[in-house]
């Protein structure tokens, strides 16, 4: 499954459609797994042995990528793409 985005520059399509896979750290599938599984920012950040402040720049990060603005709308979006919450790589 693919995310379908695309940059325009000068009416000339640069890139589309890539894999969440490969458009989120592994960080960042983390924070998305610690979402979809109702745990809150403090919790992530406590699992992760991070601080609160990097969880949300982590947040903002894939809000950006998935073209979304809310957790709801992450987890949904990376639903409908097949993300395999459970399988992460290095």
């Amino acid at each position: 499954m693919l995310i379908r985005t695309a940059i325009i520059e000068d009416n000339e399509i640069i890139s589309e459609g890539r894999p969440i896979d490969s458009m989120l750290t592994r960080r960042e599938k983390e924070i998305l797994n610690g979402i979809a599984a109702g745990k809150t920012n403090e919790d992530i950040a406590e699992m992760l042995s991070i601080s609160r402040h990097t969880v949300r720049t982590h947040i903002k990060n894939i809000y950006e990528k998935l073209h979304v603005h809310s957790k709801v709308a992450a987890v949904i979006k990376a639903n409908e793409e097949g993300f395999n919450y459970n399988r992460l790589t290095r």
